[in-house]
């Protein structure tokens, strides 16, 4: 039996299955009624996705859809950030939504703290962008786990890796 367990505590998004939302919803754009005869697009790019099309109120439907689709592949919606509507030419409109896939220091900084508020027998630090957590009993683990699900403050997926 191991004498310390540890674990990592980081934020990632699967970008494959991002993909395939992003994919999904512009198969089920292309067939709705509603969007027949306009120009409409969702895309991935570097960070985020890009949805453009005629108004606002398509690019919200876009938004939902996206949002729900992305949420049945078990990609959690705190991991969105809907950035403002950007007029293009043409009468198009853009709407920018950056993807939360990493962990900020602040973040961590918080994660850390919460994690000696709790005051268990465990020991937190900061490598890179993830939390590494340290300790004899994996129960104290499992406490942090549940704490750090309960943040509410963190816009980061947290995924907890490495429990040894």
């Amino acid at each position: 039996m191991a004498k310390e367990h540890s674990m990592d505590i980081s934020g990632k998004v699967d970008k494959q299955e991002l993909k395939n939302a992003v994919y999904q919803v512009d198969k089920e754009i292309s067939t709705r009624y509603d969007f027949k005869g306009i120009e409409k697009d969702i895309k991935e790019v570097d960070g985020g996705v890009l949805i453009t099309t005629d108004s606002e109120n398509k690019c919200d439907v876009i938004y939902d859809i996206f949002v729900s689709k992305a949420v049945k592949r078990e990609i959690p919606t705190k991991a969105f950030n809907k950035g403002d509507y950007e007029t293009i030419g043409g009468g198009k409109v853009k709407l920018p939504i950056t993807v939360n896939d990493s962990l900020s220091s602040e973040d961590s900084k918080k994660i850390v703290s919460e994690i000696k508020a709790l005051k268990l027998k465990v020991t937190a630090s900061i490598q890179g962008e993830t939390v590494r957590v340290k300790g004899k009993n994996i129960d104290d683990l499992q406490a942090v786990m549940a704490m750090a699900r309960s943040l509410e403050e963190i816009n980061t997926p947290l995924v907890f890796e490495n429990f040894k």
